[in-house]
């Protein structure tokens, strides 16, 4: 038997979409000989070290669990033999666990699958029990005919919608807590994400940079862009300047109900096509979600440039960095001058 990641599907976008965002991750994290395949509503990795597969793959949005164990190649026979060995390694006398089976095609029978497995794993570990509300360990199959893979959950994912390279949300970027949630939410929301940073300070450089380096270790970094805004004004004129020449563009900001009254009033006045993912949400539930992206809350962040009216245009550049899974210092060597 040839070890597996099975990845399974939030159920919510495309699967296309999860398939390739999850081989973008993996070539990303420099998984060799990677083999990836659709198999009903999950895909299944082999040619690499699951662990590392799953370690690769484990934040990316679409995701909702991930199981280590084995393809499958011979029919039933080859599933029960696969449930017995991993049934030998995770369980003992005891332990509760359930069987979920998905298949390929509606005319075959995911039930028998689980009564199968199910009966032989009470054989080979004799004093487990089924209890499928909360098992100790859930067994996973995705099956089309006589092929597919048997594996254990060793975790649930993230959630949320597999990012397309069709929809791209513009995500104004300070590096503080607000506006790094709502990059995270878009991203779940199955955005590609182009991080907007108007460079006022190396402080806040710095923590745009490090968000951008820990949205590249969770998401497909082909589909991740960091877009550096320098101009000649002022922060608020040069943004203006930039809004103003990106029509018809999703613009994500993260204004929330407790901000100053500048960005509420700009939230209340924005062009169609902004988005505000995080307004509604509790200041407690957005600091939980900032921590999890091993973010910390900085001072001098900049605070009132949406509301700043422009005074004229203001020419700008605009630096980039795109398509890569890199650590903080990288990007800074880049960008920094």
């Amino acid at each position: 038997m040839q070890p597996a990641t099975i990845i399974g599907w939030t159920g919510k976008g495309r699967l296309s979409d999860l398939r390739e965002s999850a081989l973008g991750s993996l070539v990303a994290g420099r998984a060799r000989g990677v083999r990836l395949k659709t198999v009903g509503v999950s895909l299944v990795c082999s040619g690499a070290d699951p662990a590392v597969v799953s370690r690769t793959i484990a934040n990316l949005p679409g995701v909702g669990w991930v199981a280590l164990g084995y393809e499958v190649s011979n029919g039933l026979e080859g599933f029960t033999e696969a449930a017995s060995v991993l049934a030998r390694k995770y369980l003992s006398p005891g332990t509760t666990f359930a069987v979920s089976a998905a298949a390929a095609m509606p005319d075959q029978s995911e039930g028998d699958m689980i009564l199968a497995v199910s009966s032989t794993i009470l054989s080979r570990v004799r004093g487990t029990h089924v209890q499928e509300t909360k098992p100790k360990v859930r067994f996973r199959i995705s099956f089309s005919g006589p092929v597919g893979a048997c594996g254990v959950q060793i975790r649930e994912g993230v959630g949320g919608v597999p990012t397309s390279r069709r929809r791209i949300a513009h995500c104004l970027a300070s590096g503080g807590r607000h506006s790094s949630v709502a990059a995270w939410m878009a991203a779940l929301s199955g955005f590609s994400v182009r991080l907007v940073h108007v460079r006022v300070d190396d402080a806040s450089l710095r923590e745009v940079a490090k968000l951008y380096s820990e949205l590249s270790h969770r998401m497909d970094p082909s589909r991740l862009s960091l877009h550096i805004i320098e101009g000649r004004g002022g922060a608020a004129q040069t943004l203006s300047s930039w809004l103003g020449s990106s029509k018809g563009l999703h613009v994500v900001v993260g204004a929330h109900l407790e901000c100053d009254r500048e960005a509420m009033n700009y939230a209340s006045s924005a062009p169609p096509g902004t988005l505000f993912p995080v307004l509604l949400l509790q200041e407690e539930d957005l600091r939980e979600v900032y921590q999890a992206l091993g973010m910390k809350e900085i001072d001098g962040a900049p605070s009132g440039i949406l509301g700043v009216k422009p005074r004229g245009a203001v020419r700008y550049r605009m630096n980039q960095f795109k398509g890569e899974r890199v650590e903080m210092h990288a990007i800074l060597d880049s960008l920094v001058n």
